[in-house]
């Protein structure tokens, strides 16, 4: 099966967290865009960095399809 690659970088300061301009990429089996779920598992899976409680958008990051 087919892996769509994307780079998701962070448009601002995300939840008191997420620094403004960082990147992680996230790999999914379809080529649709990654869900703020999905963001949020590869920021804690590349950078360590755990959100939780706080609802998001995707719009709150530039997301770029490799």
């Amino acid at each position: 099966m087919a892996k769509y690659a994307f780079r998701v970088t962070a448009k601002r300061m995300i939840a008191g967290k997420i620094p403004s301009g960082s990147t992680v990429q996230v790999i999914k089996d379809q080529p649709t865009t990654p869900s703020p779920q999905q963001i949020l598992d590869a920021y804690e899976d590349q950078l360590g960095i755990v959100v939780k409680g706080v609802s998001i958008s995707s719009s709150y990051f530039d997301i770029d399809k490799l």
